[in-house]
């Protein structure tokens, strides 16, 4: 962690030591608030600016923000950022003490986080087009060959297109929630059997 404090006249800034350790600039070095100011990530900037002066005008005491910070060798660290904010009687921003914490890695796992519940919503869209279609132009032909004849496979063949439905609609419930399956549900170890026996081809086999 970084401990920090801010004269919010002169704007002078004082680091410890672990700016050198985090951020691989020279602890034994002054620094200003403009210089860190030009550290942050760009996209950063405004809206620091903005909770900061928002802070201020409402005699803030404490604020906590998450940016990016340009390091050294020019790569960028996301940072948690706690302060305490000093006023004197008239309610004017005198000092600034805080601690700023490295959290790239946390951040860096959220994003693959996300870019991974993206792409399982691009897979639950292409199940749901290219299976669900072909399952429903199935279905369709299906009842038509039932008006026209009866028989026992087209049962079994409605039984399983049925059971399609079923296990595509689950599928895509489960990526589109980006989570893994979490609690489970006892169930009749005879009734699932029978269930699976009837979709696959036994031939003279009995359960």
């Amino acid at each position: 962690d970084i401990i920090w404090e801010r004269d919010v006249e002169t704007n002078d800034i004082r680091l410890s030591e672990g700016i050198e350790n985090t951020f691989g600039y020279p602890a034994d070095q002054e620094y200003g608030f403009d210089w860190w100011q030009e550290q942050t990530h760009p996209d950063d900037e405004a809206g620091l600016k903005k909770q900061l002066h928002q802070a201020f005008e409402a005699q803030q005491e404490r604020l906590q923000q998450e940016y990016r910070v340009q390091r050294a060798d020019g790569s960028y660290a996301y940072v948690e950022d706690t302060c305490h904010i000093i006023y004197d009687t008239d309610g004017t921003p005198t000092q600034m003490i805080g601690a700023i914490r490295d959290i790239t890695e946390q951040k860096e796992y959220e994003l693959q986080l996300e870019r991974q519940n993206e792409r399982l919503n691009e897979f639950a869209s292409v199940v749901s087009h290219d299976i669900r279609n072909p399952v429903n132009v199935a279905v369709g032909n299906l009842e038509l060959a039932a008006d026209e004849c009866d028989s026992e496979f087209l049962d079994n063949a409605a039984n399983a297109l049925t059971r399609s439905e079923y296990l595509t609609g689950d599928l895509l419930t489960l990526a589109r929630s980006g989570k893994a399956v979490g609690e489970t549900t006892p169930v009749q170890l005879q009734t699932i059997a029978k269930g699976a026996w009837g979709n696959v081809e036994t031939a003279t086999a009995t359960l």
